[in-house]
């Protein structure tokens, strides 16, 4: 998996769940969200998405609106001790701002974790809910 080289900022979590049953609520969870992986390596407790995208409106100073683009791509990172699971995630992520040129390239920033927080949530919902049964 050579895709992801830039030094990104990375989020975790550990989980009372085993490997094969945290990499089965992750795969459950990208599917969920609609977010295709690109490779995935069990052997290695590696998943990497393809690009996925949001939009919005932003507030810029005086000025409300802009329509703004994003794009996500994703390694998750899967460590096993035992019966304790560590989700690791870490994110390139490139937006399109509006207006001018630079609505038509895309610039990397750093990742807020918002997203990140998003799958952390769901794959919370989907790994409780494995425990319930």
């Amino acid at each position: 998996m050579e895709g992801l080289k830039v030094a990104q900022p990375q989020y975790s979590r550990a989980y009372t769940a085993g490997q094969e049953e945290a990499w089965e609520g992750i795969t459950k969870t990208l599917e969920g969200l609609d977010i295709d992986t690109k490779e995935i390596n069990k052997a290695t407790g590696e998943i990497e998405t393809r690009w996925f995208y949001r939009e919005g409106e932003r507030f810029m100073g005086l000025v409300h609106g802009g329509h703004w683009k994003e794009r996500y791509k994703m390694r998750l990172t899967l460590v096993s001790r035992g019966d304790t699971t560590v989700v690791t995630i870490r994110s390139l992520v490139e937006e399109k701002r509006p207006g001018g040129s630079q609505a038509y390239r895309w610039t990397r920033r750093a990742s807020t974790g918002e997203v990140e927080g998003l799958l952390f949530q769901e794959l919370d919902k989907v790994l409780r809910s494995k425990e319930k049964k």
